[in-house]
């Protein structure tokens, strides 16, 4: 055997022990598998790769994507449930929503393919021409017996021309080469969260650039036990389609970085939504938060809206994005925190060639919905 293919073995091995000791629940040995035949012959742990939910209002490559993110997943030793099984599973059950799995779906899956965990990613831009772009947020709902959590959840922006270098060397003109790296840093990003035993450690703060520009509440609340917190499609009044459920996943990303806040499964918010009939006008109305409440037992409910919602086109102009969130809290149904931000790309730039600038709404999305919930989870004066 040769030393690198030795060594590619080894590190394939160390993730899969690590893998195993996380959807285990962090014990030293993991429990064995019932035996559903087939192709899976009992493996674990399996990770089912949903179809991408294209929220991108563009046509876009949606298989090569998934077949990407897959690819970068077995070969840093993560088995994924074969697509045919899958897709079986899904005609099966008629499922049409593939912007998440519902609870007692993502059980079903558990009991009929074996699959341990569910991949779950949507796609929120994609150029390819003239300079590619690309942002995908992700995440992975843990399965184990009756309970289904959220585990991890991250995302990825990039445009070509983010690194543009001197003579624009570093200017990355194929799409699927951007689409590679994203993907690779995707899945470095889980397969780190494996190694930490799905410990989360969430970042207070970035940078005072991306503060919100009016506060209410919040400071110092850091709750001592675990709370429930279901996100709500933001109001969208911007002109960017499906501006309103991009920023609510900004911030579901946001809070499942802390390891005492459940965040509700987004497939189970709009389920809630459906079975009660709810209807926003012009956001959530507190007869809404009454039915949500009591249809997903959660202790805080956050909602907002998005003005603006803008990438940078073309090389020319600059992202922007403005949005307004708020939170309700159950027993009092008051807002006991709300948070107004509005920034563009070319905040976080330096005088030196532009470097640093955000060029994808999704960047600063994330960066903005990161700093707001700073001013909940600092202590207070």
């Amino acid at each position: 055997m040769k030393p690198f293919t030795s060594f590619l073995m080894i590190k394939r091995l160390v993730i899969l022990g690590s893998i195993l000791v996380l959807f285990g629940g962090c014990k030293t040995q993991a429990a064995s598998p019932p035996d559903h035949g087939g192709d899976l012959s009992g493996a674990y742990p399996v990770v089912a790769v949903l179809p991408i939910h294209n929220l991108s209002g563009a046509k876009a490559p949606l298989d090569e994507i998934r077949q990407t993110l897959e690819r970068a997943l077995t070969q840093n030793g993560v088995p994924t449930l074969d697509s045919a099984g899958l897709q079986q599973f899904i005609v099966n059950h008629r499922i049409r929503h593939i912007g998440g799995m519902e609870h007692q779906t993502a059980r079903s899956l558990h009991t009929e393919t074996g699959a341990q965990a569910v991949f779950q990613t949507t796609l929120e831009i994609y150029h390819d021409f003239p300079i590619p772009k690309l942002a995908i947020l992700a995440r992975v709902m843990r399965i184990t017996g009756a309970e289904v959590e959220t585990i991890w959840m991250d995302g990825v922006g990039l445009a070509g021309d983010d690194a543009p270098g001197l003579l624009d060397l570093g200017v990355i003109k194929d799409p699927q080469v951007l689409l590679q790296k994203s993907a690779e840093q995707l899945i470095r990003s889980f397969t780190q969260q494996i190694k930490a035993c799905g410990r989360r450690e969430a970042d207070q703060g970035i940078s005072a650039d991306f503060q919100p520009r009016s506060v209410f509440g919040g400071a110092g609340f850091l709750p001592d036990k675990s709370i429930r917190v279901a996100v709500t499609p933001f109001f969208n009044f911007s002109e960017r389609k499906y501006a309103g459920d991009l920023m609510a996943l900004h911030f579901v990303r946001q809070l499942t970085a802390h390891d005492n806040i459940i965040v509700s499964e987004p497939a189970d918010v709009r389920k809630a939504f459906l079975q009660g009939r709810l209807i926003m006008n012009d956001g959530i109305s507190l007869t809404n938060a009454k039915t949500l409440f009591r249809k997903l037992g959660v202790d805080y409910i956050l909602s907002g809206s998005v003005l603006d919602y803008e990438d940078e086109q073309g090389g020319t102009g600059k992202s922007k994005v403005h949005s307004s969130v708020f939170l309700i809290e159950k027993n009092s149904l008051a807002v006991v925190w709300s948070a107004d931000s509005v920034h563009d790309g070319d905040e976080s730039a330096s005088f030196f060639f532009g470097l640093g600038r955000m060029k994808t709404a999704h960047s600063l999305a994330a960066a903005m919905s990161r700093q707001a919930l700073a001013t909940i989870f600092r202590p207070g004066p």
